[in-house]
């Protein structure tokens, strides 16, 4: 077959399959052209979900007689005119291609009025032969396409729609993700005759918020944190869920660059990123996020469909976005407002003790004939009841045999079945004890303990009966404050430069304990540097890397405007180490630990002295655990 130019009809239609997918397209396309076209009111009217008729009006420039049949034409546009113009678009739509695309698979009847103009004129084109017949008609000021039959010149592509109710849910949520961009637009949207949604314009923050919350549910809301952090060449603001309102769906997840919906795989990987150690496996968070950045920063000439970009400094990008979540996620006022609305409310936790046996005289029985179990014992925390005071007394008797160790193990194997999250990607059922080199991993509780069945000499050293209840924080705790202090010791701290510094204001009684102390600070891997009333970190210890360095330098420098710290005595800078420990461990939020995570974390803890594994590790009174610890 010889090579030669396809006709003018042809080559729309093909180009008609990359921007017009399905109803919900067309309109995407059209209401873009009635933005960019500068209006204030937009009236969205669709029949049989799309497929039969899309109407779309709005009020504003309009377009004069001369351009109508231009504006039907492939490659005309009134948004860009040289290549620079390709390099910093600022418009919704720039290509030139939707309304010849359009034309070629329906009966379009394009209206519209200038200002400027007294007489209203009206296209008509035919996918057919693709004339275009002007006429005079009337109409106000702005425009109305009107999109009839989709698809009727090609069956095949009019066979691939899905029913009636799907297309128009497919155009309803891409409404509402319009609505979300642009607050100072009024939206209407209607259905076979019938109002669906009624958007009025919010230029205030209070009517953005009802905005959000018709489109994204009142609870959405009522949990949501607004921010907004900029400088010089960036600025991010928006809406984001709190830790404690996770959602068990991606529903609510809206990004938007210079008012440009998006879906880019960069943004999310920085939002997920933020979440990860925040929220439960299965649970996602919500997020209205805009992003408004130099034009010339960000390539939108990527997909034919404009929903994805590519920045010219991605990684900056995506630590700006990390930070100013991390942030907002982790200030302190907002930690102060969760736990006061958790105040008053009985939160039901799911641990792995949650179990309760049906008859607990016969498991007695089954543990230890010798054991005493006393059924009115008051409930205790774990490490309360496995003080050393209480090891020989009130709660069981001590010297188990092996024989009775073995046999509540069993008792644990069965009791216990929630998986703990590997971080290979499989699950591990805590019916299978995890064994190291230095313990039997029985089981997590509550996701502050691990259940261990002691094998080195050290840790069973510890223990009557070879069973032992480690804390996790107050083992991260150690393993961090030591880890600081040989550091500090060797003169060897391994600090991670911050791609994106982090900054607080600091009162001048602060400041000055941190230039007291900055020598020091910086020995350990903290390096800082005034600027008017704030400081601003560029440096940390691997250690905190990810975080809240906004909220614990405050925190420390608080701690330090009580405490005499000498660089040169060792006493005092271990408590200055085992303090960093301490905030490090509380800062970070809940998170399921992985088989790995605890695994390395035994491995090191089983490095440190008798006195600091007693702090960590306590001996479980059986009789409680076997009651069901909560």
């Amino acid at each position: 077959m010889s090579i030669k130019i396809l006709p003018a009809r042809l080559a729309n239609q093909i180009a008609a399959g990359e921007v017009v997918e399905r109803p919900a397209s067309v309109v995407k396309e059209l209401v873009e052209n009635s933005l960019d076209a500068g209006a204030t009111r937009i009236d969205i009217e669709i029949e049989q979900g799309g497929a039969k008729c899309i109407r779309i009006k709005d009020n504003g420039n309009g377009v004069s007689k001369e351009e109508l049949t231009l504006a039907l034409s492939r490659h005309a546009t009134s948004k860009i005119a040289h290549l620079d113009d390709l390099e910093a678009i600022v418009s919704l739509g720039f290509r030139g291609e939707a309304l010849a695309s359009v034309s070629s698979v329906a009966r379009l009847t394009f209206t519209s009025k200038p200002a400027a103009q007294e007489q209203a004129w009206q296209a008509i084109a035919e996918g057919r032969d693709m004339q275009v017949n002007v006429q005079p008609a009337a109409h106000p000021q702005g425009t109305t396409v009107e999109v009839l039959d989709l698809f009727f010149n090609t069956p095949a592509r009019r066979r691939f729609l899905k029913t009636e109710k799907t297309e128009f849910q497919h155009i309803d949520e891409l409404i509402k993700r319009i609505a979300l961009s642009r607050f100072d637009i009024a939206i209407s949207l209607k259905h076979n005759n019938k109002v669906v949604r009624q958007y009025r314009a919010a230029p205030e923050q209070a009517q953005q918020e009802k905005r959000i919350a018709s489109i994204c549910s009142e609870q959405f809301i009522q949990h949501a944190v607004y921010f907004e952090h900029a400088d010089s060449a960036l600025k991010i603001s928006g809406w984001v869920s709190d830790r404690l309102s996770p959602r068990a769906l991606a529903d609510v997840q809206y990004c938007y660059i210079n008012g440009r919906m998006i879906r880019d795989k960069l943004v999310n990987h920085a939002i997920k990123q933020v979440y990860a150690h925040l929220l439960p496996q299965g649970m996602f968070p919500g997020y209205i996020i805009y992003i408004e950045c130099d034009a010339k920063e960000v390539d939108v000439n990527v997909h034919p469909a404009k929903h994805e970009v590519r920045f010219h400094q991605a990684r900056w990008v995506h630590d700006f976005i990390s930070s100013t979540l991390n942030t907002t996620l982790n200030d302190s006022s907002l930690l102060n407002h969760q736990i006061d609305n958790t105040q008053g409310h009985n939160s039901i936790r799911v641990t792995e003790h949650a179990y309760q046996p049906p008859q607990i005289d016969d498991l007695h029985h089954q543990v230890s004939k010798d054991s005493h179990v006393s059924g009115t014992a008051q409930k205790q925390s774990p490490l309360e009841k496995a003080s050393p005071n209480n090891r020989n007394g009130g709660g069981y008797k001590a010297g188990l045999s092996e024989q009775q160790v073995n046999a509540y193990c069993g008792f644990i194997k069965e009791a216990s079945q929630q998986p703990i999250e590997s971080s290979h990607g499989y699950k591990a059922e805590l019916n299978k004890p995890v064994n190291t080199s230095a313990a039997n991993i029985l089981t997590l509780i509550n996701e502050d303990y691990v259940l261990i069945q002691a094998l080195s000499s050290v840790l069973m050293s510890l223990s009557d009966n070879g069973l032992l209840l480690m804390s996790l924080k107050e083992a991260n705790r150690l393993i961090v404050s030591n880890h600081l202090y040989s550091a500090w010791q060797d003169g060897e701290v391994i600090t991670q430069p911050l791609l994106l510094p982090v900054r607080f204001k600091a009162a001048p009684t602060m400041q000055k304990i941190a230039q007291k102390t900055c020598q020091l600070l910086n020995r350990l891997g903290f390096i800082y540097k005034f600027q008017s009333q704030f400081i601003i970190i560029s440096q940390v210890p691997a250690y905190f890397r990810h975080a809240p360095i906004a909220v614990i330098l405050p925190q420390l420098f608080d701690y330090l405007s009580t405490t005499t710290i000498d660089d040169n005595d060792d006493k005092t800078v271990k408590l200055l180490c085992s303090q960093l420990g301490l905030l490090l461990s509380t800062s970070q939020t809940e998170k399921t630990s992985s088989i790995m995570d605890i695994e390395l974390l035994l491995t090191s803890v089983s490095q440190l002295s008798v006195e600091q594994l007693q702090q960590c590790f306590k001996q479980p009174d059986l009789s409680l655990l076997i009651q069901g610890i909560h």
